[in-house]
């Protein structure tokens, strides 16, 4: 170590070689004693952090699973999550944490229209209804159904949210967190989003 101190804390001006004292050494040796204690530090936040991150992923008081009959696919959530009230045409469900205001997963369905009918039968499609942009496939679920993953951050509350397409309709899902928070809640929201499952999908 103190081989390397000397090589690092040697200048060389022409040809004259020019060697710290000792009191410059051992304040050179102070410093990186510091910088050790710096990094020693940095590494204990970023692994609290990690851990913090683990514990999202596997909730202490365990999963549950919302079950949705009208078009046949669930999800995950803690247990312990309040349910938002349902909306009268129970095409989903939200849960928000209790103790985390603003964090909240949902899931929700619809059925996608078929234009072909309508044009036959003389009436103009409903295009607010159609998805307004088609799947752009990033994503790939536990089950095996591509969709799209989109992250979307805005200046209070962002969100992380998966759209898939099978079999003429489109299923949705989204964890919500406010903005300053969503970094902390983003490995916790893909797990989730992961774990969605259509459950009319055959299995292998």
């Amino acid at each position: 170590m103190t081989a390397l101190l000397l090589h690092l804390f040697t200048k060389k001006r022409g040809s004259t070689l020019i060697h710290l004292s000792e009191v410059q050494l051992l304040g050179a040796i102070a410093s990186l004693r510091g910088y050790r204690f710096c990094l020693l530090s940095l590494g204990l936040v970023l692994a609290a952090m990690l851990s913090g991150c683990d514990r999202l992923l596997t909730p202490e008081s365990g999963w549950e699973t919302y079950q949705n009959s009208r078009y046949g696919f669930e999800f995950l959530y803690p247990k312990g999550w309040i349910a938002e009230p349902p909306p009268d045409n129970q095409d989903g469900q939200a849960f928000r944490a209790p103790d985390r205001p603003g964090v909240t997963v949902a899931g929700w369905a619809s059925q996608i229209p078929d234009i072909s009918d309508e044009a036959a039968e003389g009436e103009s499609p409903d295009l607010d209804s159609i998805s307004p942009n088609p799947v752009k496939e990033n994503f790939v679920t536990e089950q095996g159904l591509p969709g799209e993953l989109e992250v979307q951050i805005a200046s209070e509350t962002s969100s992380l949210n998966l759209t898939l397409e099978y079999e003429g309709v489109i299923y949705r899902w989204q964890g919500r967190a406010p903005s300053q928070q969503f970094e902390d809640y983003y490995k916790f929201f893909s797990y989730v989003a992961s774990q969605y499952r259509v459950l009319s999908v055959t299995e292998p």
